[in-house]
């Protein structure tokens, strides 16, 4: 059975992974996706794309952002989101292990998650 709920989450998540392939090809310029390979950079740029009224914060919330390799900077928490969504927990490490190891984005609420993905991920 967990083979098979396996097979089904890279099954949807290879589905997420072309829906927002598909999205950020019609808008290249405005998704700014950049040329560095991962679905990390896919998933900023579909934030990006989304726009940040759409992350459904209210006036006054401090956006996390983090800094990935390459100079992009995206908000960490809806970055994650979809690299989890598209099934790729190890973007969505990367994407933490970034946020991390950057003194101005270092959110001390999410070390327990990193923990939990890290060890899932060396499973």
């Amino acid at each position: 059975r967990l083979a098979m709920l396996g097979g089904a989450v890279g099954h949807l998540g290879a589905q997420q992974l072309r829906v927002l392939h598909e999205e950020i090809e019609k808008s290249k310029e405005a998704a700014a996706r950049g040329g560095q390979p991962g679905v990390e950079y896919d998933a900023a740029a579909k934030v990006t794309l989304a726009g940040e009224a759409a992350l459904g914060y209210a006036g006054g919330t401090v956006i996390t952002r983090v800094s990935l390799p390459g100079d992009r900077l995206a908000p960490l928490w809806p970055t994650v989101f979809w690299c989890l969504r598209c099934a790729d927990l190890a973007a969505a490490v990367r994407v933490m292990r970034a946020a991390a190891t950057d003194p101005t984005s270092n959110p001390q609420s999410w070390a327990a998650l990193f923990q939990l993905a890290t060890d899932t991920l060396q499973r």
